[in-house]
């Protein structure tokens, strides 16, 4: 039996951070959090079998396995359908929060369909769309906006800078340019805590992508150390998380 679990192996540390980051921060999380967690992984997990539907994993996988996929995606669809609706029963106040997700995940949609899910723009999204599921967790807990807003922010960026990162040791896209935008983030925070519109020194959570990017652009591995750099990349958006707990107490 195909179980269609997604390729794209980034994917998972795009969207498990985030929710782990969402779920472990400030204060324990609420029976709708954990509907909100497993509604988000049966999304993430839908995508797999709609690209097979769409013959998008080669016409051989399509031909030999389109009816277990097509099983498959309306289950998933439906899971995630009826814990959206059982957390938004205990909390209905959730509906606006989940805005985000499905907004950035509506940008995506276009180039799936259009088979153009491996271009810088549509990776950058795909990240955004991935961790904005922290947001809506965080709400459910009760936290802020200001602050789900934050972790949300931080969070994707971060992929974003990695997301570059990758695509620069690959030679898509210059490799300057990951560095360049995690220092322009950076600045940017630190401008926002200046001036109160953010917790003082959470600026320092933003400082680790940028690290890494400078450290990737000075040693510049080749694709064959791709998996070690997915493993960094993890590493810092968790202590990304750790200085994040500890600036916003």
């Amino acid at each position: 039996m195909m179980f269609f679990l997604p390729r794209e192996h980034g994917a998972y540390g795009q969207l498990l951070v985030p929710l782990v980051a969402a779920l472990s921060l400030f204060g324990w999380p609420r029976w709708s959090s954990g509907f909100l967690v497993v509604a988000a992984l049966g999304l993430f997990w839908a995508h797999e079998p709609l690209l097979v539907l769409l013959g998008q994993r080669g016409k051989k996988q399509k031909r030999e396995h389109a009816r277990q996929a097509g099983l498959l995606f309306p289950v998933l669809l439906c899971i995630s359908l009826f814990c959206f609706l059982l957390a938004l029963k205990q909390q209905p106040d959730l509906l606006w929060s989940l805005a985000l997700p499905f907004a950035l995940c509506g940008t995506v949609i276009p180039f799936v369909f259009a088979k153009q899910e491996k271009t810088t723009l549509a990776e950058i999204l795909v990240a955004l769309a991935l961790a904005s599921w922290s947001f809506p967790v965080l709400c459910s807990k009760g936290v802020s906006t200001q602050k789900a807003w934050l972790v949300f922010v931080l969070l994707g960026f971060s992929l974003c800078v990695a997301v570059l990162s990758v695509r620069g040791l690959l030679r898509k896209v210059p490799l300057w340019v990951s560095s360049l935008s995690g220092a322009v983030f950076v600045v940017i925070l630190f401008a926002l805590c200046a001036y109160d519109y953010i917790p003082k020194y959470s600026y320092v959570a933003g400082v680790p992508p940028f690290f890494l990017a400078l450290v990737l652009h000075g040693f510049r591995p080749g694709p064959r150390y791709l998996r070690e750099v997915g493993f960094g990349i993890v590493g810092v958006v968790l202590l990304q998380v750790l200085l994040l707990s500890w600036s916003t107490r």
